[in-house]
């Protein structure tokens, strides 16, 4: 009896040194996960609020481009990216630095960044990326640059990205001036400055919001290289991409106080229009009537085919008949034959089960906020780790 309670004193050791582990692990990897609301951060007045180049994407063209393929502010210098997921680099996701110098809480009235000279290949490729409706993707605190419209019913849509540039008259023009809005949420924690061996309080502030108005500007430079077109308004000049233009990039900086709170930054941007939300509720009742439809029509199907095969063996009038085996009755005959392709029913088979739980785990861990949007190229990820460690 007392081998007995030691050997279950033992195990139950065992178990608990195993839970504490367990334990131990998911909090090492729970504080490696971005939770969205968690990990804010805060920047006190003047802190650099650094801009990073993302990718070109389009609506024609699939294929994303790097930011500095094309002559603009450090084309030409090999730039590295912020180190990125393995969701994010099969998307064509980067975080390469730019030459943007915002700070928080400092207005900036056109900034002249620098001037590039396009000619030959690099006019080319900047037109073809123009007339294939290429939009810039950048980033400030995680959070994308957004062009805020209207729909036509009046609602409030966000276009991820500016658009490179237009054609007009059969004409390319660049949108070389940017203007930012930049949405700020004053923290409720102050920081702690130590300033001359004293700790004084210092407000700090969040980004909740990063947006921007593109323009197309024909730069007219003084001596001083100071632009002669600024303030831009409605009725500039907008410029025109020929051999051997040279494009003067700029910016406007503003900001604006928001009540939104940094953990709910995202809920504009993930919330759909209602021309939208009517489509998909459209799609959805759809998909559910033809699914009724079909199902209704099988079973009719099969209901006639039974009710056909009951009324036949009713009728049977000898034992000959009694031991004929027809109708649905065959299906007993292929329980027990093994299949044709046994090693491809069993992959297709593993595989669905792969896809079943890999689906229900992706589940699991949206709805906890493990694959939020601020998480970038953490869906493709988990998608990809979920599928490999579902095959053990």
């Amino acid at each position: 009896m007392a081998i007995i309670s030691a050997k279950h004193n033992s195990s139950m050791i065992s178990w608990a040194v195993l839970l504490a582990f367990l334990l131990l692990v998911h909090a090492k990897i729970a504080s490696a996960w971005y939770l969205p609301g968690i990990a804010p951060v805060d920047f006190e007045e003047g802190a650099k609020l650094d801009v990073f180049a993302n990718k070109l994407t389009s609506p024609k063209n699939q294929l994303p481009y790097d930011y500095y393929s094309l002559p603009v502010c450090g084309y030409g210098e090999k730039r590295k990216s912020k180190r990125v997921n393995l969701g994010q680099m099969l998307t064509g996701e980067r975080a390469k630095p730019t030459d943007f110098d915002i700070r928080m809480l400092v207005p900036e009235s056109c900034t002249i960044m620098c001037s590039v000279v396009v000619n030959g290949r690099a006019r080319t490729k900047m037109q073809k990326r123009i007339e294939d409706l290429y939009s810039v993707r950048l980033n400030m605190d995680n959070m994308p640059v957004v062009v805020k419209g209207k729909t036509k019913a009046g609602s409030t849509a966000y276009h991820f990205g500016y658009p490179l540039g237009f054609v007009q008259d059969g004409n390319y023009f660049l949108n070389n001036h940017l203007k930012f809005k930049i949405l700020f949420h004053r923290s409720s924690i102050p920081s702690m400055t130590a300033v001359a061996e004293e700790a004084r309080v210092v407000a700090t502030y969040r980004v909740v919001g990063f947006e921007v108005e593109a323009w197309s500007v024909n730069h007219k430079m003084n001596e001083k290289n100071q632009s002669l077109s600024c303030p831009v308004k409605v009725g500039v000049e907008p410029l025109k991409i020929e051999e051997n233009t040279v494009i003067w990039y700029s910016y406007d900086v503003e900001f604006e106080e928001s009540s939104m709170a940094w953990a709910t930054r995202w809920d504009p941007l993930m919330n759909a229009n209602p021309e939208l939300r009517q489509i998909q509720w459209f799609s959805i009742v759809n998909s559910f009537m033809i699914g009724i439809f079909l199902t209704a029509l099988v079973g009719t199907i099969l209901l006639r085919t039974l009710l056909r095969d009951f009324v036949r063996y009713n009728q049977l009038e000898d034992e000959e008949e009694q031991e004929d085996v027809t109708g649905w009755k065959l299906v007993h005959g292929d329980v027990f034959r093994p299949p044709s392709f046994a090693a491809a029913l069993a992959v297709f088979c593993g595989t669905g089960a792969q896809i079943f739980w890999l689906t229900c785990v992706t589940l699991i861990f949206a709805v906890l906020g493990f694959l939020s949007p601020a998480n970038r190229g953490g869906l493709l990820t988990a998608l990809i780790m979920f599928f490999i460690f579902a095959s053990l």
